[in-house]
């Protein structure tokens, strides 16, 4: 009897993996833990493993040191992952650590997208390796005291995203210039932030403070 109740728990898991990610797609949500996996389906860590590994093509592991992992809808299978904007949050709740979308890809949220971007830039506070999932590449950048930088949460997103506000995106693009191509190419990023969101005012980011921390701040800055 003992036995025979052991084989029906044990069928009852068969697929588990399975319908775990679908009832994460079901809720909007593209990722998932192997911690959460097993206390969820009772699955051991490698039964666990043993499932998401058969889900190849629908399932996706973020990196080989780390158990987390993106659920593929049918509409980002020949991406091979879904948008990092998606995602990014559940990520960085996982490791608990602070990160906001930046630079380049913060101004893209605002509208200012002079070069379209083939990689994700995020701010977090500690060296990240690189991550590459499918066609979705996302480059990490180093902040001290990240928590000190304003940020908001764009309109429309699909998901919860940390972004810089324009203020401080406009910051990060002078302080990081060198990291995504020099001066001009921050410039050229600015330059339409001015004209849509820019909003120098408070204690930080007035325009004489902000000014006097930017000291290769190009001159059609100033203009206006």
């Amino acid at each position: 009897m003992q036995k025979q109740a052991k084989n029906a728990q044990e069928l009852r898991r068969i697929g588990a993996a399975q319908a775990f990610c679908e009832a994460r797609l079901a809720l909007g949500r593209v990722t998932l833990s192997l911690t959460d996996l097993l206390k969820e389906s009772g699955l051991s860590a490698i039964a666990a493993k043993r499932q998401l590994s058969r889900l190849r093509g629908k399932v996706v592991r973020i990196s080989l040191r780390q158990p987390f992992f993106l659920i593929l809808s049918p509409e980002h299978r020949s991406m091979g992952a879904p948008p990092a904007n998606w995602w990014l949050q559940d990520y960085f709740d996982w490791l608990g650590r602070p990160y906001y979308l930046a630079l380049q890809s913060a101004a893209s949220a605002f509208g200012s997208n002079p070069q379209a971007l083939q990689v994700t830039q995020v701010m977090t506070d500690r060296p990240c390796r690189a991550i590459k999932v499918g066609r979705i590449q996302v480059k990490f950048f180093v902040k001290r005291g990240i928590e000190r930088t304003p940020t908001q949460q764009p309109a429309g997103a699909v998901a919860p995203l940390c972004v810089s506000t324009p203020e401080a995106t406009a910051f990060d693009l002078i302080r990081y210039a060198t990291s995504i191509g020099g001066i001009e190419r921050a410039a050229e990023t600015i330059r339409p932030l001015f004209c849509r969101s820019l909003r120098f005012g408070d204690s930080f980011y007035d325009s004489r403070s902000f000014v006097r921390r930017l000291p290769q701040w190009p001159d059609w800055a100033s203009v206006g």
